[in-house]
């Protein structure tokens, strides 16, 4: 009666992948009384996110994510993620991260001290949290311009709990309404307040004049419409900096463990970035034409998100019935596109599982729709230089003081939520080099 439920819950990213070997084009599924369509073609998801996104909306999946993350870019749809999209996007161009450097060296620096101390007492530690305080320090002094790294442990719980409630909902058959009186709405609502009044509080202290000028929550709050020339509501500046807070702090957090856990496992490309990163940049902060010379710390960027993408997978729902060339989407169905099937099939990459930061070196292509990581079309990641940035900086700067160890015996697994966080830790020790 429930179709593939069981085994989406037990493991989603096992399941989806062994679909794909199988049908390679599109896979159907049926999730209790629903219909799920899994797309891999890459000219297919072409045409669901760009040429026909406009029959494609973010649907069902993205309800549950509302009640979290309320409607925010992410989640938003139709005219008002139009309008939302044209008052944040100049915010976060590449140009514009270019300024924030040393703030991203200066959230790195904080890890560095705190590594120095891994060092000379020679414990292990999850590296988990680690970085998660350091991808929510960022958000803090990029996004808001103030120092918030007292509450990351709070903030964190929170997240951790809440998204996992959302994630919980968006597998189930029935989805309770948000007033429902049970005992994990009840506690899920009161999660959610908490949140609220933590934006609330940084949006206040910012406005108070202890924030940075050049925060780039000074940019939205005086950003105005194109076309009418309002700027944005409250409510919407709140919904804006949780989806910031809660998407882009996790799927940061969570890719750089990723970085370092492949590092460990690969010697010969630790010692190769390690040399660029010595001969490139030595021991200064890296600027953006330092950064642009780091080829081979891209590389492996770009390879680790192949492996573990930011965001293994979203959804899509037909407006109306589609055909794509020959196959039926009906009406109302539910799409899933996955950058984590595409990124591990090897009718696109050979050896999908190997670790091969060459796959992306320079005159080397990348198949087309094969290799998404912060998705494609309109509704790309705006994040993704940020999030770039920050992940070029902390690699350059921590590589070049520290080799990271994973300590033997552990079994680390991709659990699927928002992103693909490492369970149930990631020990390491760290060595001075």
């Amino acid at each position: 009666m429930l179709g593939h439920l069981a085994g989406y819950r037990r493991n989603p990213l096992r399941l989806f992948l062994d679909a794909a070997l199988e049908s390679p084009e599109i896979v159907r599924f049926r999730m209790g009384h629903m219909a799920l369509f899994l797309v891999i073609e890459p000219r297919y998801i072409r045409h669901i996110l760009q040429e026909h996104q406009r029959n494609y909306v973010k649907g069902v999946s993205y309800q549950s994510l509302r009640l979290l993350l309320g409607n925010g870019l992410l989640t938003a749809d139709g005219p008002g993620w139009q309008r939302q999209r044209r008052l944040i996007q100049p915010v976060f161009l590449k140009q514009t991260m270019v300024g924030k450097l040393e703030v991203l060296a200066a959230c790195v620096t904080r890890v560095i001290e705190r590594f120095h101390g891994y060092v000379s007492g020679g414990r292990p530690f999850d590296l988990v949290p680690e970085m998660m305080r350091l991808a929510f320090d960022v958000v803090g002094r990029t996004v808001l311009g103030i120092d918030i790294a007292e509450e990351a442990d709070d903030v964190e719980g929170i997240f951790a709990e809440s998204s996992q409630f959302v994630y919980q909902r968006m597998q189930s058959i029935v989805k309770w309404p948000a007033w429902w009186p049970g005992a994990g709405m009840r506690r899920f609502r009161g999660l959610r307040r908490q949140l609220d009044m933590l934006v609330i509080r940084l949006i206040e202290r910012h406005r108070q004049g202890e924030a940075d000028g050049h925060a780039l929550l000074s940019a939205l709050i005086a950003s105005r419409d194109p076309d009418t020339g309002e700027p944005m509501t409250d409510r919407q500046l709140r919904d804006e900096l949780l989806t910031f807070i809660g998407a882009g702090y996790e799927t940061t957090g969570d890719g750089l463990c990723w970085i370092f856990h492949l590092l460990s496992s690969a010697p010969d490309v630790q010692a190769r970035l390690e040399e660029e990163i010595d001969t490139q940049i030595g021991d200064r902060a890296p600027d953006d034409a330092a950064l642009s010379r780091l080829t081979y710390l891209g590389q492996v960027i770009d390879e680790s998100w192949r492996l573990y993408p930011p965001a293994w997978a979203f959804t899509r729902s037909a407006v109306e019935a589609d055909l794509i060339e020959s196959h039926q989407i009906p009406r109302n169905a539910i799409v899933v596109i996955s950058p984590y099937v595409n990124h591990h099939h090897p009718r696109f990459w050979p050896d999908p599982e190997r670790f091969d930061p060459d796959r992306f070196a320079p005159g080397r292509s990348v198949p087309n729709f094969a290799y998404f990581p912060f998705g494609s079309g309109p509704h790309m990641c705006v994040g993704k230089h940020l999030s770039l940035f920050e992940v070029k900086v902390a690699l350059a700067m921590i590589v070049r003081r520290f080799r990271l160890r994973l300590v033997p015996g552990q079994t680390i697994r991709p659990e699927p939520g928002i992103a693909l966080r490492p369970v149930p830790a990631m020990m390491v020790t760290v060595e001075a080099r």
